[in-house]
């Protein structure tokens, strides 16, 4: 993984009006592919961006700079399809769940819903049809949710635990991401950062 450039702010909580105020993990990327300041920029998965900005605000500030290093990471992870959505909630719910929380009973109700949707995604047929057409909404509505009561379920642990446990989910997302975009684009699709 290549260091992001040394001149870049740290990382801070929730969105900031311009990069000379600080930055989140997300406009962090997006200054280092050269887009607009944004929490949301386009070089990256919306669902994968969208777990970058809740680990970074659950992560303490002691422990939000070791998120720095994955930022070049997330730049260029755009594709993926549909199945990438499931997939990744499904990947959150099962590092949530390992964390033994309370309410694990909801979570797993939660990842059945998520498994299913990626099982049905690669059947053949109008169902898996719809299920891509409505993937902008299924990541704006039960995606968004079973990513909060993930982020959630972390709560518990102590805040040195949580902050490795939160770095390790978003590393294992943004692999899952880059798979899946290789298997959809075997010529890659990344993009390096501007310097």
């Amino acid at each position: 993984m290549t260091r992001p450039p040394e001149h870049l702010p740290g990382l801070g909580r929730h969105a900031h009006v311009g990069f000379e105020d600080g930055a989140c993990l997300m406009e962090y990327v997006s200054v280092l592919a050269g887009t607009a300041f944004t929490d949301a920029p386009g070089c990256t998965h919306p669902v994968l961006a969208t777990i970058a900005r809740l680990v970074n605000d659950a992560t303490t500030d002691a422990g939000r700079h070791h998120l720095v290093p994955l930022a070049p990471a997330l730049v260029g992870l755009t594709r993926g399809g549909p199945l990438l959505t499931p997939r990744l909630v499904a990947h959150c719910l099962r590092a949530a769940l390992a964390t033994g929380p309370r309410k694990a009973r909801r979570l797993r109700r939660r990842l059945r819903a998520a498994e299913r949707r990626e099982h049905r995604l690669g059947q053949p047929g109008t169902r898996a049809a719809l299920l891509r057409r409505t993937d902008p909404l299924y990541q704006r509505g039960p995606a968004m949710h079973a990513l909060i009561a993930t982020i959630r379920a972390f709560d518990a642990l102590e805040p040195s635990r949580r902050d490795a446990a939160l770095r390790v989910m978003l590393t294992d997302a943004i692999d899952i991401a880059a798979h899946l975009l290789r298997q959809r684009s075997p010529s890659g699709g990344c993009v390096s950062y501007r310097t």
